[in-house]
C-alpha cells in the first residue's frame, strides 16, 4: 500500500521494527560483555525490551487515527 502520509508512514516502519527487530533480540547477545550468564541483568534486558516495546506500540496507537480508511489496521470510529 502507498503510504497516504508521513504518519501513515511512521506507522508502518513502527509496526516493522516491532514485529522484525524486537521479536528477534536475544536476550544473551544485549548482555554487556563480562563472561557468566547474569540472571538480574538479563531480566533488567527483558523488562527494558518491553518497555520500548509499550513505547512504540503507544507511538503506533497515536498514528491509526491518520491511517487511510482502507487500511487493515484503521479502527473503527
Amino acid at each position: 500500500m502507498r503510504a497516504a502520509s508521513i504518519k501513515h508512514a511512521e506507522y508502518e516502519i513502527l509496526k516493522g521494527i516491532g514485529h522484525t527487530e524486537l521479536a528477534d533480540l536475544n536476550i544473551d547477545q544485549l548482555e554487556l560483555e563480562g563472561g557468566s550468564h547474569d540472571p538480574v541483568a538479563a531480566k533488567r534486558m527483558k523488562s527494558a525490551m518491553g518497555n520500548i516495546a509499550k513505547v512504540m506500540r503507544g507511538m503506533m496507537d497515536k498514528r491509526v487515527k491518520h491511517l487511510p480508511d482502507e487500511h487493515p489496521d484503521k479502527e473503527a470510529v
